[in-house]
């Protein structure tokens, strides 16, 4: 079998849909499947398991156009079409040459433009009766990028974004990670194709368990309004009148933060990645993921566990399906700074050796869940049934 992946990036660059992308073609390849990955947004040179190609495009993410003269002869070739959501206009076209298209679902996308499905003007997920594309757009960009990205992204996701949504019903099969997500997927999309439509987990990465040598509490998700950090922050004032001098913040994705927010013992670093992401876990004893979005299937919570770490995240989206049966696990309210603050206050009374004992339970459970073996060969079965 040859599978002709298209993605616009790939691990180690991107987000956790490209994290999967890369495991599950990785582990493809061990079931001597010939795996070829086209992507045209992977800046670095990087050694794969699997041949990538880059191609030329014009436009940017979703609204990119690939030129495709250079994989004519792969395409013609391959068995089956496996895209991530973005390039959803190659949908038709891969049709029209007669391939089985395999869609998998990483976000809320296309039904929710910007893939959060969070309506910022309600303050609630969103659903059909409360659509207001515009409003919730302008209002999320505004508080993160500049007054003419928000213009242009209100613009053209507001508009175009969920046009891409029809392009689905040509694939074959969807694939969610997450019965969740594919419960809020198919209730946001008028028309149906639950019969084509699929879950499976995501694959986990292969991460050994790290030693704590200090007590801190770790953050992820930058200052992205969706990934909650307002609200870890509101709860971080109280934990730290409480815990002055020991217990430290620290917050990913953030370049930079105001002066009068470090004072408060958060240390920001920007994208971690190899030994520096591994010093940043050594000195964390508990993961905060206090997202507001319904996140399918998010990695940080996944690694936290397979690192030996407490996690404190919202009950919501995938959460509480990766992590049932968890003990090291506490889930909240979303929004809820005061149950949030709890919750932090409880894991940072914990010594060290009680906190390793829950880790490595939480790790354990982890891998027993989660099988790449198992999940890959589900992934096999449905593109046989292509």
């Amino acid at each position: 079998m040859k599978v002709l992946i298209f993605s616009d990036t790939i691990w180690p660059e991107g987000s956790g849909g490209h994290l999967a992308t890369y495991l599950y073609a990785s582990l493809l390849r061990e079931e001597d499947i010939d795996v070829t990955v086209i992507a045209w947004r992977l800046q670095g040179e990087y050694r794969y398991p699997f041949k990538v190609i880059k191609v030329n495009n014009i436009g940017f993410g979703k609204y990119a156009f690939l030129f495709t003269n250079k994989i004519e002869k792969l395409l013609k070739e391959s068995n089956i079409i496996y895209l991530t959501p973005e390039p959803l206009t190659l949908v038709p076209f891969m049709k029209k040459l007669g391939k089985p298209v395999v869609v998998h679902i990483h976000s809320y996308y296309p039904v929710c433009p910007i893939g959060h499905l969070y309506n910022f003007l309600h303050g609630q997920i969103c659903n059909l009766s409360l659509r207001s594309c515009m409003e919730c757009i302008w209002i999320y960009e505004s508080m993160r990028r500049s007054y003419t990205y928000t213009i242009a992204s209100t613009l053209l996701n507001a508009k175009l974004g969920r046009i891409f949504a029809k392009h689905l019903h040509h694939a074959d099969a969807v694939i969610f990670v997450s019965n969740k997500q594919k419960k809020l997927f198919l209730e946001n999309i008028k028309e149906t194709f639950d019969s084509r439509s699929y879950v499976i987990y995501n694959p986990i990465p292969s991460l050994k368990p790290l030693t704590m040598e200090e007590d801190g509490v770790g953050f992820f998700g930058g200052l992205d309004p969706i990934k909650g950090f307002s609200y870890l922050y509101e709860a971080w004032k109280n934990i730290y009148l409480k815990y002055p001098s020991n217990k430290k913040l620290h917050v990913a994705l953030a370049s930079q933060l105001p002066s009068k927010i470090e004072r408060m013992g958060i240390i920001r670093h920007g994208r971690l990645s190899g030994s520096y992401y591994e010093n940043v876990y050594m000195k964390i004893k508990t993961v905060a993921f206090p997202s507001i979005s319904p996140e399918p299937s998010p990695y940080v919570v996944t690694e936290a566990c397979l690192r030996g770490r407490m996690l404190i995240a919202s009950n919501i989206g995938g959460v509480q399906e990766i992590t049932e049966g968890l003990k090291g696990i506490i889930l909240v309210k979303p929004k809820d700074t005061k149950e949030l603050t709890e919750a932090i206050d409880w894991a940072l009374s914990l010594d060290r050796s009680e906190i390793l004992e829950l880790g490595l339970k939480n790790r354990e459970g982890i891998l027993k869940k989660f099988n790449n073996s198992k999940l890959v060969k589900e992934l096999i079965r449905i593109f046989e049934k292509c």
